[in-house]
């Protein structure tokens, strides 16, 4: 299983935020159409639930484009390979790895740097 990432989390919340805000809307659009709403204040309350629902969506969608934009690109939508291994290079070159050592390079892939078989020398 993958680890989650705050992006994978913020775009958890995003899916979380628009099904809250349909569900919200869909329980007023019933109390409503129950004519419930002869109360005055049970319309007011109503109004608020709907305007929160209005809240959470813009939320939703503000926080949708910050996930989009910091997403790696998603290779299902690239068609050709010079595309893909362009935009592959492209995040790649946005978020590098860390400069190490050939020591620690070696350490890295099971390799032991001290030992003259590792290095090629005879």
């Amino acid at each position: 299983m993958a680890e989650s990432t705050p992006l994978d989390a913020l775009a958890s919340a995003v899916t979380e935020m628009d099904r809250v805000a349909d569900k919200l809307r869909k329980h007023v659009t019933e109390a409503r159409a129950a004519d419930c709403t002869k109360n005055q204040e049970l319309e007011k309350a109503l109004t608020q639930v709907e305007v929160l629902a209005e809240s959470l969506e813009q939320f939703a969608f503000l926080y949708q484009e910050v996930v989009v934009k910091n997403s790696p690109p998603d290779h299902e939508e690239i068609t050709s390979t010079d595309e893909r291994e362009a935009a592959e290079r492209q995040w790649e070159f946005e978020h590098p790895i860390p400069p190490q050592t050939l020591a620690e390079h070696c350490e890295q892939h099971g390799l032991n740097y001290d030992s003259d078989q590792s290095r090629g020398i005879n």
